[in-house]
């Protein structure tokens, strides 16, 4: 198994905050809000951080699953 650097991981943290989370911040729009399936809501940031997130990650071991 691969090792992974805490830096690579701090690094993909900054840059997900820096270009999705704060821009977003308390600057939220009601198209930005969505109701899950079972009546949760969530919130578009929250999608596109997941989304981005998987994509790092997965680029610093392959092959692993995302739950």
């Amino acid at each position: 198994m691969s090792e992974i650097n805490d830096d690579d991981i701090k690094n993909i943290l900054f840059q997900i905050s820096k270009e999705i989370i704060l821009p977003k911040y308390q600057k939220l729009d009601l198209e930005d809000i969505k109701s899950k399936n079972n009546g949760d809501l969530v919130i578009s940031v929250d999608i596109d951080v997941e989304d981005r997130l998987k994509n790092e990650l997965l680029k610093l071991l392959p092959n692993s699953l995302f739950v």
